[in-house]
């Protein structure tokens, strides 16, 4: 495969062997270097029933991905509605983004463009375990009807079920949240009222001896 010389200077830099080497060295901290049920087990949330997933010593499983945020027709979904269904074009029941609304941006990650083959093993370690949770779950919670549930961790550009699935799909915390009922996610910013001693900073760059954050 021929690659443009962006990709080669990169390969020459060391760049992505740098990144080789740390997702290595992460051993379970990389999604592709844990292994469910040893370094992480799936638990089940007593108040809303849904699955969320503990480390080995009970405390929340957080974890390093790697890949290449592929572009919108695969998937991805940055914008300010997120992933806000508003229904069909024309539809007059159109869906309004209202308070309740858990609207989240999603990322479909595929393995880096012109990576060598090990970083690309390292990217497809991680479908391995993501497959894994999936087929554990498939076994363990067959619906009454005989059909099972579970919504995907690992998807293909086209969204179908015939080609191979190679994209992480991975869903961002919400974007809004309703600060009257406490859902407000986006951090504890607060207004600040100008005084008459600031305008002399106002719209001002900080000198070469003076600090930008203070």
């Amino acid at each position: 495969m021929s690659i443009s010389s962006e990709l080669a200077q990169e390969r020459s830099d060391g760049l992505y062997q740098s990144v080789e080497d740390n997702l290595i060295c992460m051993g379970s901290l990389f999604l592709g270097g844990s292994k469910f049920g040893i370094d992480f087990v799936r638990h089940v949330e007593q108040w809303s029933g849904n699955y969320s997933y503990k480390d080995s010593k009970g405390g929340d499983f957080k974890i390093n991905i790697i890949g290449e945020i592929a572009p919108t027709n695969a998937g991805t979904i940055i914008a300010a509605k997120g992933n806000h269904y508003v229904g069909r074009p024309g539809d007059p029941k159109a869906k309004i983004l209202g308070d309740d609304a858990k609207v989240k941006d999603v990322l479909s990650i595929t393995v880096p463009t012109g990576c060598p083959r090990c970083l690309s093993t390292l990217f497809n370690n991680q479908l391995a375990t993501l497959n894994a949770i999936r087929a554990a779950d498939e076994k363990d919670k067959p619906q009454e009807d005989g059909t099972v549930y579970v919504r995907g961790w690992v998807r293909n550009a086209a969204g179908d079920d015939i080609s191979k699935k190679d994209h992480i799909v991975v869903h961002m915390l919400p974007k809004y949240g309703n600060p009257d009922r406490g859902r407000f996610i986006m951090g504890n910013a607060k207004k600040r009222t100008i005084s008459e001693s600031d305008s002399d900073s106002v719209n001002t760059l900080p000198s070469d001896d003076q600090s930008a954050v203070k």
